[in-house]
């Protein structure tokens, strides 16, 4: 097989993994979890170790692994499906407030925009996500959603009263 097939296959196989087929995410989820609990326990040179194994993973399995685990996240912190959606203009939807919450260093927004379309995006249809990777780029899209993905975690670790690991153990 020449470099430039294998190359139009690596990127088929990561575009059919976004768009449906799901790669094993129990060690990503578990890989996942640790870092959480790093961030969780203020533990920043393990956090950062952490971050730097998750990272480790295939490209494909980041992102398909941090898409499906902020959607299942989403999921499980609004079961009956009453939390308003995305873009509603309400301003008190979860993209919204994920937004606020990671933009420290003021208003941007083009960031944003990225954080409410993936939050927006995470459980849709592959042909949504598809066109998410195609608007804001793999990176930020991967990156959006394993920050959204964290602090959702943390969010539903405090609301109940657990660590993360408890909340992500059940996905």
């Amino acid at each position: 097989m020449t470099q430039r097939a294998s190359l139009g296959r690596q990127r088929f196989d990561t575009v059919g993994r976004v768009n449906g087929a799901q790669p094993d995410l129990d060690a990503f989820v578990a890989a996942f979890g640790e870092w959480v609990e790093a961030c969780w326990f203020a533990e920043n040179d393990r956090a950062q170790a952490r971050l730097e194994a998750l990272l480790a993973f295939p490209p494909d399995v980041v992102l398909v692994g941090s898409l499906w685990t902020l959607g299942r996240l989403l999921e499980v912190s609004d079961p009956r499906g009453l939390t308003p959606a995305v873009g509603d203009g309400r301003g008190d939807d979860v993209g919204g407030a994920l937004a606020a919450h990671l933009l420290i260093s003021g208003p941007d927004p083009g960031r944003e925009t990225l954080i409410r379309a993936v939050v927006d995006g995470a459980g849709a249809e592959p042909a949504v996500r598809l066109e998410l990777l195609r608007r804001y780029g793999t990176e930020a899209v991967e990156g959006a959603a394993l920050e959204c993905a964290s602090v959702l975690a943390q969010a539903l670790a405090n609301r109940w009263g657990v660590v993360p690991s408890n909340i992500l153990e059940d996905l």
